[in-house]
């Protein structure tokens, strides 16, 4: 594999003002953009030989210096400048001239000095050490910020990674985590490791070379001589010199094998425009868009890499970010300005959107088809004036990327995809004008040869019909050949789950076939797959609503809002159950087949539940009445099973209807639980009645039938934890981190459980994990909040309490803990507000009332 195939880090324009980054704080956009520009000031003045001092931006600020966070803030820049002008700073000097913030400012000087001990940098492991479970057996590559390694992990049947070490400051796993697509390398999970400053991302190792080595080695190659045959063969010599051979097999390199260079270069371009537009709609810029940043895998698939720099857009006037950089000769005009003025000024003087991607895709193109340009030169010949081979149409599809002009430009990466494919097909471009009348005639001759014969005269009738012939015969091979390609794409990304794209791909193939009458059974072979796609992707989408239905069952209560939506999709997702059920779809498939009745009962049982909880007083029976009707119905459609019986016995006796609990207690009496899933929902059944007793008998029959089975542990975790049997709850709630390590829920419930234990350590830790995975999670942020406040981690608890309230944390609870955070620091005004807004919400919550009584009389 080349060594730059998956870079840690490239070659990047960055900037970032100064800042004391490791404080744990929380404050207001406006102030915090003053702070950032104080910092700025200061720093500017110490080097001119200036010597500032905290108090005097104060005077200049005064609503400042009743901010903690933003003091300590300064005060902390102030220390960094004179350690770095040789001047000694003394914590007494400090504390005399800031009194008010005495606890805090030891805690910044314990900080600084742990600073201090990090600053030495990232400690960088060798090759053949073993790190976080993975063996390392070489290094791939080195870059500004890391170093990347070809990895075994031997838990995992030994199988090889990519494992790319960062220092720990980095938020590319954050970018990587919202990105699922078949051009953007994956993320298969990270590791922090706090002593050697570093943060490791695991990600699949998938042989190849970056489009700029690839491109490298072609240099002594004329563009115009060039084939799609080159590129692989220069493929297969860089991935030969891997320490390990990789897969060279796939629709994309016989594709790459068969077409023209220009072709191949245009057909990575659309593929790399689909991964953009895919971030893009996620919300995230990559920003540093180049050939060392695209891989060529083995299996001749592009796909993007680096997003150590994706961020998402930026607005005029927002304020300057603190990281941002790019790689000049790749960087659009606006991205150029920002950077260059970054030192200037403190506000975002132009929009930076996906346009400025779609900038950085245009120079990839225009480097692979016309040749690299002088460094720092922007000036660009038009395309087809360098290269011949190059058409018209192509040429400006590239430079409309390259318009200095955002406004000018495609105004997303989807329409730079689809003008590339659409000249690939001879089809009209919709984004730029068809200027050239002989290109133009030449893709109308190749999509509609009949044409010719419109224009023919008669004394060259029967030549011009045999010429005719020919081409469309010709036409008729391409386009086959074009749907063949496009249907064995659609297979491949149907076989890694990219159910979308799959469609998508299908749905093009079956168009071509159909548009050149194709052989009525390729189509319809197209057409079975098309609807394999399309069913697999519905049982993908049941499945994820029922593994989210099933996360409520024993959790906090959510809104009533998000329970009517939930019951909502459970009875839509019922009432398409044939959608999901399709013999011929499922025949010889019982393992799917059983997954998806599964999901359907538990949508069932869990959908009753939640009419029922749902209904007001006044329709409380008859939403049991529509329960016990839907629990027949699913008899009815998915054979009698235990769970069933339970479940009418528990709603007909809510009911009153004696007679028909006492048939179905009976007929459950008769039934059995055989399987892991039968054991589980028995045993979620009588926890969510509260026998905890049975219900852990249950959900322990289903670990031993399967003991890989999540949700019987997890719901054995809940009952444990309900049962005080803390220990116990431990263990179930490891296995669900084993089972499941990327689920945050996991995380959140093992740190309750040690909190529970007085284990606050290791409940913080799993609170943090918990976070990385799902950084809205209120609850998560509550809790962690309460646990910085009981070790006096002021600044920190204030910092989760607030964004605790942002994303929808309980909000009696959460202004509490804001007031008594705040009492603890000396600031009575703020704890008194807080305490106030909690007895709003909750008028009878008696700690608030003693908190407020207390409050009330301090002076």
């Amino acid at each position: 594999m080349d060594p730059g195939a998956q870079a840690a880090g490239s070659t990047t324009s960055n900037w970032q003002p100064p800042s004391s980054a490791n404080l744990q704080t929380t404050f207001c956009n406006r102030d915090e953009q003053i702070a950032d520009r104080i910092l700025e000031d200061m720093a500017a003045a110490w080097g001119d030989g200036r010597r500032p001092l905290v108090e005097d931006y104060l005077s200049r600020h005064p609503h400042l210096a009743n901010q903690a966070a933003i003091v300590l803030r300064l005060i902390h820049g102030e220390l960094c400048l004179r350690q770095q002008h040789g001047l000694d700073a003394q914590r007494a000097s400090y504390v005399r001239r800031f009194p008010r913030w005495s606890n805090e400012i030891g805690a910044l000087f314990d900080l600084h000095r742990s600073e201090e001990f990090q600053a030495r940098g990232p400690v960088f492991p060798e090759c053949g050490e073993v790190l976080g479970g993975f063996r390392l057996e070489a290094v791939l590559g080195r870059g500004g910020r890391g170093v990347v390694y070809l990895a075994r992990q031997p838990a995992l049947a030994d199988r090889l990674v990519v494992l790319k070490l960062t220092v720990s400051d980095g938020q590319e796993h954050v970018a990587l985590a919202r990105l699922l697509h078949s051009n953007i390398v994956p993320l298969y999970g990270i590791q922090d490791f706090p002593a050697r400053r570093l943060r490791a991302m695991c990600m699949p190792f998938l042989g190849g070379a970056s489009l700029d080595a690839v491109l490298n080695r072609l240099e002594d190659l004329p563009i115009e001589k060039r084939s799609g045959k080159d590129l692989v063969r220069v493929l297969d010599e860089l991935d030969g010199r891997s320490l390990v051979p990789s897969a060279r097999r796939g629709p994309a390199r016989d594709l790459l094998a068969r077409v023209s260079y220009v072709q191949a270069i245009c057909w990575l371009g659309a593929a790399l425009a689909d991964a953009l537009h895919h971030a893009h709609e996620r919300g995230l810029l990559h920003l540093d868009v180049k050939p060392s940043n695209v891989l060529l895998a083995s299996d001749g698939q592009p796909m993007l890499l680096d997003f150590h720099l994706a961020r998402p857009p930026l607005k005029k006037g927002d304020p300057l970010p603190r990281w941002f950089g790019g790689t000049p000769d790749f960087m659009s005009p606006e991205q150029r300005q920002v950077l260059s003025s970054a030192s200037r000024q403190s506000q975002i003087a132009t929009d930076i959107d996906g346009r400025s991607d779609v900038y950085s895709l245009g120079v990839v193109l225009y480097t692979a088809l016309g040749g690299p340009l002088q460094a720092g030169s922007h000036q660009r010949k038009p395309l087809h004036q360098i290269n011949r081979t190059v058409g018209v149409g192509l040429s400006d599809i590239i430079h409309k990327c390259l318009a200095d002009d955002p406004k000018n430009r495609y105004a997303s990466a989807a329409s730079v995809a689809a003008d590339l494919r659409r000249h690939l097909a001879d089809l009209p471009l919709r984004g730029v004008r068809n200027r050239s009348w002989r290109e133009r005639f030449h893709k109308w001759h190749r999509r509609q040869p009949q044409g010719l014969a419109r224009i023919g005269i008669v004394v060259t009738l029967i030549l011009a019909t045999t010429v005719l012939a020919g081409t469309a015969w010709r036409y008729r091979q391409g386009r086959l050949q074009q749907a063949q390609m496009t249907w064995n794409l659609g297979r491949e990304s149907l076989s890694r789950r990219d159910y979308q794209r799959a469609i998508q791909l299908l749905n093009a193939s079956r168009a071509l076939l159909q548009a050149s009458y194709g052989d009525a059974a390729l189509i319809q072979a197209v057409s079975k797959d098309l609807r394999r796609a399309t069913h697999a992707q519905a049982v993908d989408n049941l499945h994820q609503l029922a593994e989210r239905v099933r996360m409520i069952s024993g959790l906090e209560p959510l809104p009533k809002a998000e329970l009517r939506k939930l019951e909502q999709r459970c009875v839509e997702a019922w009432l398409r159950r044939g959608d999901f059920l399709v013999p011929e779809l499922l025949d010889g498939n019982d393992g799917l087949r059983e997954a998806i009745e599964t999901d359907l009962l538990d949508l069932c049982v869990i959908g009753a539940d939640l009419q029922t909880q749902l209904a007001d007083a006044d329709q409380a029976d008859e939403a049991r009445r529509q329960a016990l009707a839907w629990l027949d119905k699913a008899e009815n459609s998915l054979g009698s099973r235990l769970i069933l019986s339970l479940e009418r016995q528990k709603h007909a006796e809510r009911l009153g209807d004696v007679g028909l609990a006492r048939a179905a207690q009976r007929k459950a009496l008769r039934q059995r639980a055989s399987s892991a899933w039968e054991r589980y929902v028995v045993g979620r059944h009588y926890f969510m009645l509260g026998q905890y007793d049975s219900a852990v008998e249950n959900l322990r029959r289903a670990i031993d039938a399967d003991p890989k089975y999540f949700w019987a542990h997890f719901v054995l975790g809940i009952t444990e934890y309900r049962r005080k049997r803390y220990d116990d709850a431990l263990l179930a709630f490891h296995a669900c981190v084993v089972l499941d390590p990327g689920r945050a829920e996991c995380f959140y419930q093992r740190a309750l459980t040690y909190a529970a234990l007085g284990e606050d350590d290791l409940a913080l830790k799993d609170y943090d994990r918990a976070l990385r995975f799902n950084p809205p999670m209120a609850k998560a942020l509550l809790n962690r909040g309460i646990l910085h406040l009981k070790a006096r981690r002021f600044q920190s608890a204030l910092g989760d309490f607030r964004a605790a309230l942002e994303y929808g944390a309980e909000p009696a609870r959460t202004h509490y803990n804001l007031a008594v955070t705040y009492r603890e620091i000396g600031d009575v005004d703020n704890a008194r507000r807080h305490v106030q807004q909690a007895l709003a919400v909750s008028p009878q919550l008696e700690p608030a009332r003693r908190l407020a009584e207390q409050l009330q009389a301090s002076p």
